[in-house]
C-alpha cells in the first residue's frame, strides 16, 4: 500500500521539478534573445548615425563645391567684363553695343548661378529623402527587435496545480477502495 501512495507523490515531485526547470530555461532563453535584440537595436541606431553623418557630410561637400563654382564663375565673368570694357575703350567703341555685351555677361553669370542653385536644391531635397529613408529603415529594424515578454510563472503554477490534482486523485484511487470519481 505504501508503494501505491509513493508513486503519485514521486510523479508530482518530478513533474513539478520538470515544470520549474522548463520555465527557468524558457526565461533564460527569452532573456538571451532580448539581449541579442537590444544589441541589434544599438547596432541599428549606430548605423543610422553613421549613414546620417555620411549623407550630411556629402551635402556639406556639395555645398562647398557649389560655392566655389559660383565664386569661380563670378571671377571669370568679372574678368570677361573687364576685358570687354578695356577692349572697347581701347578701340573707341562705346554705347549700346557695349552695354548689350555687358548685359549678356551679367545674364550668363546669373543663369549659371540660378542653374547651380537649382541643382543644389535638388541635391538637398534628395539628401533629405535619403535621410528619411535611412530613418524609416532604422525604425523598422528597431521595431522588429522589440523585446519579448519573459514567460511568467502563472502558467507553470497552474500546470503544477493540475499535476497535484492528478497525483491526489491517483493517490486516492490507490489507497481508498471506496473512492470513486
Amino acid at each position: 500500500m505504501c508503494y501505491a501512495a509513493a508513486i503519485p507523490i514521486v510523479t508530482l515531485i518530478i513533474s513539478t521539478a520538470a515544470t520549474a526547470y522548463s520555465v527557468d530555461a524558457s526565461n533564460d532563453a527569452v532573456k538571451a534573445e532580448n539581449d541579442a535584440r537590444k544589441q541589434g537595436q544599438l547596432s541599428a541606431e549606430q548605423s543610422f548615425r553613421n549613414q546620417s553623418s555620411d549623407i550630411n557630410r556629402s551635402l556639406q561637400q556639395q555645398e562647398e563645391a557649389v560655392i566655389n563654382a559660383k565664386v569661380d564663375n563670378a571671377k571669370r565673368a568679372a574678368q570677361a567684363r573687364a576685358t570687354a570694357r578695356t577692349s572697347s575703350g581701347a578701340s573707341g567703341v562705346a554705347g549700346l553695343s557695349v552695354d548689350t555685351l555687358m548685359a549678356d555677361f551679367y545674364k550668363q553669370e546669373a543663369t549659371y548661378r540660378f542653374v547651380t542653385d537649382t541643382n543644389f536644391s535638388y541635391q538637398v531635397e534628395q539628401s533629405r529623402r535619403d535621410l528619411e529613408g535611412v530613418r524609416s529603415g532604422t525604425q523598422s529594424r528597431v521595431n522588429s527587435l522589440r523585446p519579448e515578454p519573459v514567460p511568467g510563472y502563472l502558467g507553470a503554477g497552474l500546470r503544477i496545480a493540475g499535476q497535484t490534482t492528478q497525483a491526489v486523485d491517483q493517490y486516492k484511487r490507490n489507497t481508498d477502495p471506496n473512492y470513486a470519481v
